[in-house]
């Protein structure tokens, strides 16, 4: 039997490349990161379904005295999309282990979780039993993150490589929550910032700013007001008017939803009830962070 166990073994290192040295460490006393629940946003697959069935079909669970064995892989979801550290914090043996292990280690087509809009590490235990029935009733539900919708997944996608673009040329990403989020990540000054929507400003500390467009629920303004670094304040501007911070200086970002956005940032010093001429444009990633580094102090 033993010798039989070899040969399978090599045949399954062979069949599905896994040439990846196992590595090992043991479950942390807080064991919070099984499951990986209680981030803001996770990582999401987009097949994962596909990926675990054509990886474990391939796999005779008793002939290699796996069945039922239940194997515990930790690894890092990257913020650049790249799985590090690797490893067995709970063993079975050296042919399950080295099963479970490859099977995490060779993921993909998945993208990093968020917190208010920058992409994250993510650790995460998989506690995986080798029986064909169990994985698929553990990983293959549609309602859990391991199989999110297409157009979550590709609006992520979208926003993954807008985010880590390096073009001067990229466009802007055309999902507001989404480059809200990512004007707060590039404006913090602190270690958070926090998007207030629509913030009801007392009158006697503020300012009221009208626009000349039409009334509009799809352009929307998102003010840095130097006094308060911690603070982006976001507003609809479908009433053609809104209250702002009124003593110091004011960046404003103006962005008009479309499947391409149209921006327009500026400074002011607002001391009274301002009219604002809007001429929103076709903006560039690397334009719009040109604009905040000259606006910013």
């Amino acid at each position: 039997m033993k010798e039989r166990n070899n040969i399978l073994l090599i045949f399954l290192l062979l069949t599905i490349n896994l040439s990846a040295q196992v590595g090992y460490d043991t479950i942390p006393e807080n064991e919070v990161i099984i499951g990986g629940y209680g981030w803001e946003t996770l990582f999401i697959f987009n097949d994962f379904e596909n990926q675990a069935l054509t990886y474990f079909d391939k796999i005779d669970f008793e002939n290699l005295d796996c069945y039922g064995e239940k194997v515990f892989v930790e690894t890092i979801f990257g913020e650049n999309g790249e799985l590090k550290n690797t490893r067995i914090v709970k063993s079975a043996s050296p042919i399950c282990d080295s099963i479970a292990f490859n099977f995490v280690k060779g993921l993909k087509d998945w993208l990093p979780g968020l917190v208010r809009g920058k992409f994250v590490d993510i650790p995460f235990i998989f506690p995986i039993t080798l029986d064909s029935v169990e994985i698929k009733d553990k990983y293959l539900k549609p309602d859990i993150f391991f199989n999110a919708p297409d157009e979550e997944y590709f609006k992520r996608k979208e926003y993954f490589d807008f985010y880590y673009s390096n073009k001067c040329n990229q466009k802007i990403i055309n999902d507001f929550d989404f480059f809200k989020n990512y004007m707060a990540e590039t404006l913090r000054d602190s270690q958070y910032v926090h998007v207030l929507t629509d913030y009801k400003l007392k009158r006697k500390e503020s300012i009221v700013l009208e626009f000349n467009i039409p009334k509009s629920k799809d352009t929307h303004l998102l003010v840095k007001d130097s006094h308060k670094g911690w603070i982006l304040y976001e507003y609809n501007l479908k009433k053609g008017k809104v209250r702002v911070p009124g003593d110091g200086k004011l960046l404003l970002i103006f962005y008009a939803e479309g499947t391409t956005p149209l921006i327009q940032t500026m400074m002011i010093y607002p001391e009274k009830d301002t009219t604002i001429n809007l001429e929103l444009e076709k903006y560039t990633k690397g334009r719009l962070l040109d604009e905040i580094k000259i606006y910013r102090p």
